[in-house]
């Protein structure tokens, strides 16, 4: 997938619309209203999962670790786990995805099946990268900006910055989040787990209507869940019963930090 797709193209390829206008004011409004959420790229640069389960987290601790510059996403919870975050370390992270879903949507969450044994792969740490390819990573996390931009702030030309970045895009993954009524218009809760049908999770999660996002530390899956319902995460509850899951852990975030 190509992060850095022109609405021009867009137009030409896959718009209704007969004037490239209407495409791109569109376009801006799926954006204003969080129905997508990106382009991002992301590789797994090295990131530590510290998630804290049965320690009371104040508003102060909260607080307190935002300023941690290492910290690249941090979460409060309600429910079994109290704090989750992700900083720059020693790449205990093995998976994370947006998850492409189907539009419409191929099932629900109350019908997803898990049928195939299978683990995730390991997201490749970038060996053949140099400084300069992992400057121009963390300026070009939001791949539309400008060649000009980030090589000026480096000190290269706008080509170099060009090549480094197609270079470096062969070790990404592009993440375009999808919420077809909106972010907010979602209920949100974390699920931790191990499982041995990992491949099967990821598979269903895409034939949902919705993004979700999914991530592997150790052997533990941590799944940001966009439901409908409440109840929707029953569904896991079932799994855990059938014991397809184990060790299933339910938490409802309340607070978000992302530098």
């Amino acid at each position: 997938m190509n992060p850095r797709i022109s609405t021009r193209e867009l137009h030409r390829k896959h718009s209704h619309y007969s004037n490239r206008d209407s495409t791109t004011r569109f376009l801006k409004r799926l954006r204003n209203d969080e129905i997508i959420i990106g382009p991002r790229i992301y590789c797994n640069t090295g990131i530590d999962v510290i998630l804290l389960e049965g320690v009371p987290v104040s508003l102060s601790y909260f607080d307190e670790q935002k300023k941690d510059p290492s910290i690249t996403y941090a979460v409060s919870f309600l429910g079994s786990h109290s704090f989750m975050c992700f900083k720059k370390g020693t790449r205990t992270l093995k998976y994370a995805e947006a998850i492409m879903p189907s539009f419409p949507a191929k099932t629900s969450i109350d019908k997803m099946t898990l049928t195939e044994i299978g683990k995730l792969p390991i997201d490749p740490f970038p060996n053949r990268w140099d400084d300069l390819d992992l400057k121009v990573f963390q300026l070009m996390i939001d791949p539309l900006v400008s060649f000009q931009k980030v090589g000026t702030e480096l000190g290269v030309s706008w080509h170099t910055a060009k090549n480094r970045f197609e270079k470096i895009l062969n070790d990404c993954k592009t993440w375009i989040a999808f919420f077809p009524r909106g972010y907010d218009n979602y209920i949100q809760t974390f699920l931790t787990f191990r499982t041995e049908y990992e491949i099967s999770l990821r598979k269903e999660l895409q034939k949902l209507d919705r993004t979700n996002y999914l991530y592997k530390f150790d052997n533990t899956i941590i799944l940001n869940l966009f439901s409908d319902k409440i109840t929707d995460h029953y569904t896991f509850r079932k799994w855990e019963k059938m014991e397809l899951i184990r060790d299933l852990k339910v938490s409802i975030p309340v607070e978000w930090h992302k530098p």
